[in-house]
């Protein structure tokens, strides 16, 4: 682990695909993958003009864009609990892939299609908790350490 160091570009791109996973019902991968790696680039880059704009106008410009269609994937109603600000997922997945090495893109197409990221995505199981160095190396190990 290189150590995660905040990054708010980063940390915008986790938010609006957050918010456009919960406003379309779709899982994160979903959203991840339709948008692409050049459309997450592009969002990245100019994330601090995005961020001046209402999180839901550019969601729905990317919704959009992208065609992402309305599922069934509802990870907010079957939560038991206080359900997790947008933000506080999005910083999540921002620690963990600020902390490794290469293309911070790639990265993050990586890990919203990984494992971990059923785990950080089901609210109950409260893994969003956990310490970006647990996540991480609960990333690399390939399951939930003890």
């Amino acid at each position: 682990m290189k150590g995660y160091s905040y990054d708010n570009e980063l940390l915008y791109v986790c938010c609006l695909i957050e918010f456009i996973g919960r406003k379309q019902l779709t899982e994160r991968s979903t959203v991840v993958n339709k948008i692409g790696y050049d459309g997450l680039q592009h969002i990245y880059e100019f994330s601090d003009v995005l961020h001046s704009d209402n999180i839901e106008a550019v969601a729905d410009k990317y919704i959009k864009k992208y065609g992402i269609r309305r599922g069934t994937y509802n990870n907010v109603e079957k939560c038991e609990y206080k359900v997790p600000f947008y933000g506080d997922i999005a910083y999540v997945y921002m620690s963990l892939i600020g902390s490794q090495q290469g293309d911070k893109i790639e990265k993050l197409i990586e890990v919203y299609n990984s494992w971990i990221a059923d785990k950080i995505n089901n609210y109950n199981l409260a893994v969003y908790f956990r310490t970006p160095e647990y996540l991480y190396l609960s990333y690399k190990e390939g399951k939930l350490l003890d």
